[in-house]
């Protein structure tokens, strides 16, 4: 968690502009189509429980668990997380929605209108009616929830290849230069002594000569 707030901050600001996204946009739309309340309530409480799946796992569960050595506890900490999110989610809907417990949603939802129109309430029971509500939101959670758990995890992955890889660059560059500084260390004393041998020989040839070789020695 502290390599992502402390790292690019084009990923925080990508992440950010996502969810602008996600959450303002759509505002236009239910404006502009008159959507009802309860459907405004049942998506914003939907990509927040979304939202929650992806960082926990992103930021937390798969740094700490699945890159470890004991895999189960990563799958038993995800198990508990969409579990324990799903009843929050399903308890979000039963008090938009008012559910009464053990009653066939798709009756309840849609029998003002039949009432309105005089025409037979369908049987649960009966394949040309809607689908019940609970059943739909269950497979809806569970498809997404899946889908966010596996694509936190396939991003975690690369990031780390790519840190990865990125350290034994570095650690072959450092190697590297490690290696011609050593060079450079055998070399510099040899040079220098292999030069004073030579402008001592020089002072009894030509003192002046040996005179500017030391004083170019010097400067180098």
């Amino acid at each position: 968690m502290k390599d992502f707030f402390t790292g690019n901050k084009i990923k925080i600001l990508l992440h950010l502009l996502a969810w602008s996204i996600i959450l303002g946009i759509p505002l236009y739309f239910f404006k502009r189509w008159d959507v009802g309340q309860d459907f405004i309530w049942v998506y914003y409480i939907g990509n927040i429980i979304n939202g929650i799946i992806f960082y926990t796992n992103y930021l937390i569960l798969v740094p700490k668990f699945f890159f470890g050595s004991r895999n189960y506890r990563y799958y038993l900490s995800v198990i508990f997380l969409l579990t324990f999110l799903y009843f929050i989610s399903d308890r979000s809907n039963e008090l938009i929605f008012r559910y009464i417990p053990g009653r066939n949603n798709t009756e309840e939802i849609i029998k003002p209108e039949l009432e309105r129109k005089e025409l037979p309430i369908p049987k649960p029971d009966d394949h040309h009616g809607r689908p019940p509500f609970r059943e739909m939101h269950l497979f809806n959670y569970m498809f997404t929830s899946l889908f966010l758990v596996f694509f936190s995890v396939g991003m975690r992955v690369l990031e780390r290849h790519s840190q990865t890889e990125k350290l034994q660059k570095e650690l072959e560059k450092e190697k590297l230069n490690s290696e011609l500084a050593f060079l450079k260390n055998q070399i510099s004393p040899h040079f220098f002594f292999n030069t004073l041998n030579n402008i001592y020989s020089l002072i009894s040839i030509n003192a002046e000569d040996s005179q500017k070789s030391v004083l170019r020695l010097s400067k180098l």
